[in-house]
């Protein structure tokens, strides 16, 4: 799926205002544009990508192009949604199982060490995909 994760501690003080915030900083037009105005990330709507502010100057168009969201508008009809059902725990456990976790914080390894010795190798397969996707739209 991709993309970062956000969570608002249930204990919070105020999580009903972070919750509103959170809708409106993620999921409002206006926020996905901030998103790569301010952030350099991929906004998540796909009206966003169409804004003239999308390709308005900044440094991240200064360095990727002011275009760069063009490939994604001419096939956003063939981007499937995420699938994320009742069966996903159960499937990405069989990816990288839990156990194999658990296992690396026995033996004592920090997050970064377990990042660069379990996650890593499991992502090759999606980096490689993501050079050949690279090579083909981005010539």
């Amino acid at each position: 799926m991709g993309g970062t994760g956000t969570a608002i501690p249930s204990q919070g003080k105020r999580a009903d205002l972070a919750a509103r915030f959170m809708v409106y900083a993620k999921a409002s037009k206006e926020g996905s544009i901030k998103t790569w105005t301010l952030l350099g990330f991929d906004p998540i709507r796909w009206d966003a990508w169409t804004d003239p502010a999308m390709k308005a100057p900044n440094k991240f168009t200064a360095y990727f192009g002011d275009g760069v969201f063009d490939m994604l508008v001419d096939i956003k009809d063939e981007i499937l949604g995420t699938n994320g059902g009742d069966k996903f725990p159960e499937a990405q456990s069989l990816v990288l199982p839990k156990d194999l976790i658990d296992s690396a914080r026995i033996d004592r390894c920090n997050e970064i060490r377990i990042f660069f010795s379990i996650m890593c190798p499991v992502m090759l397969p999606a980096f490689a995909a993501i050079m050949i996707l690279q090579a083909r739209f981005c010539p």
